[in-house]
């Protein structure tokens, strides 16, 4: 019979899919009804832009993020580690020329953020980092690339992260990193399509984490890296399609420091 057709997430609504149907192979396959134009691949200045934008967002939302760090200990610094870990890697990427090539701005911005690293939350976070710098070490950060840098971030946090808990920033890790893996495998490879199942997954896992975590459903909350992570992947999303950024600019809370 006829594919089941869903109402689509508002992220894919936002970029002129409405709908969705239920592949043959049990995924997610978008009803096309005229995709506005993105980039097909993130150029330098695209790429600086980001984590300008990534930073300005996490900056913004430090302290909501903080107000949810209750595991493993309610320390409420999962926020200012996050801001202070992009920040680190941004600054290392301001020290390169304007013509900067992609690959030299990942590894700017993978050893700026090892360095940097604060807290768990800061490892993950720099981590996915280095995964990007691996996979576009060929000057190209297109939709495959982000799959495989979500693949490759995947592996490296499993392995940073001695006693993985599940619930966690983890978790949110392994969803988008699926999703993104799937889209590519099922023909949805384009940048805009591999950022926007990633991020429509990593949403997913991040409402699923008080169900996992008995801390976070006694607190009525989501895990705060799961929540750090979402932002970095929505910031993605919003510098492919155009979004606007945060009040006061992409240069808002860009300086060093929490």
């Amino acid at each position: 019979g006829l594919p089941r057709i869903l109402r689509l997430p508002p992220l894919f609504a936002a970029e002129g899919v409405s709908d969705v149907c239920w592949s043959g192979t049990g995924g997610l396959a978008a009803v096309d009804y005229g995709v506005m134009s993105h980039p097909r691949e993130l150029d330098g200045p695209r790429l600086h832009a980001w984590a300008a934008r990534a930073v300005a967002e996490l900056s913004a939302r430090r302290a909501e993020i903080n107000a949810l760090n209750v595991f493993p200990v309610p320390d409420a610094d999962t926020g200012s580690n996050m801001t202070h870990t992009m920040e680190a890697a941004l600054n290392e990427a301001r020290k390169l020329d304007s013509d900067a090539t992609v690959a030299r701005i990942t590894e700017a911005l993978a050893v700026g953020s090892v360095r940097g690293a604060r807290g768990n939350s800061g490892v993950v976070l720099s981590q996915v980092l280095r995964a990007i710098a691996q996979a576009a070490a060929d000057g190209v950060i297109d939709g495959r690339t982000i799959q495989k840098s979500l693949s490759i971030a995947r592996s490296l946090v499993d392995r940073a992260i001695t006693d993985p808990v599940e619930g966690t920033v983890v978790t949110v890790l392994r969803a988008s990193a699926i999703a993104a893996e799937q889209a590519v495998e099922e023909g949805y490879g384009s940048l805009t399509d591999v950022v926007n199942h990633a991020v429509w997954a990593a949403r997913t896992a991040l409402a699923r984490t008080p169900s996992q975590l008995e801390v976070l459903r006694e607190a009525g909350v989501v895990d705060a890296g799961g929540q750090g992570l979402v932002i970095l992947l929505e910031s993605l999303q919003q510098q492919i399609t155009g979004a606007p950024g945060p009040a006061g600019g992409l240069d808002a809370g860009t300086q060093t420091g929490t």
